[in-house]
């Protein structure tokens, strides 16, 4: 071989190097943990336990609260929006449900005291 065809040859191969580099997919950036919509999530199952089960005030209050919260923190960010706003609207009803049962209960306690 002559040192022409070893050029071609070497030039071949580093064309053949560049095409494989060039046609690789890169590889995918990990998901960051804020695009991942697990509160939002959390936020809007809690809000709705917390509608479900009105009847049995620790478990309302509690779930309500933490939808709230859980709501509030993703709002922010765009994944998973649309359910941290739906947990925190049906966290918020069920907290305003409950502050109107527990004031009208105090309300009509201290009426009674009053009227007695």
């Amino acid at each position: 071989m002559d040192e022409k065809d070893e050029n071609i040859l070497e030039n071949q191969v580093s064309e053949e190097k560049k095409d494989i580099t060039m046609n690789e997919t890169p590889v995918e950036a990990e998901v960051l943990e804020e695009d991942k919509p697990g509160l939002s999530i959390a936020a809007m199952i809690l809000g709705i336990v917390s509608l479900v089960f009105w009847c049995y005030w620790p478990i309302s209050i509690i779930c309500g609260i933490l939808a709230l919260i859980f709501g509030i923190i993703r709002m922010k960010k765009p994944a998973g929006k649309g359910m941290a706003i739906a947990g925190f609207v049906t966290g918020l009803i069920a907290i305003v449900c409950w502050g109107a049962i527990f004031g009208i209960t105090i309300l009509g306690v201290a009426a009674y005291n009053l009227a007695i």
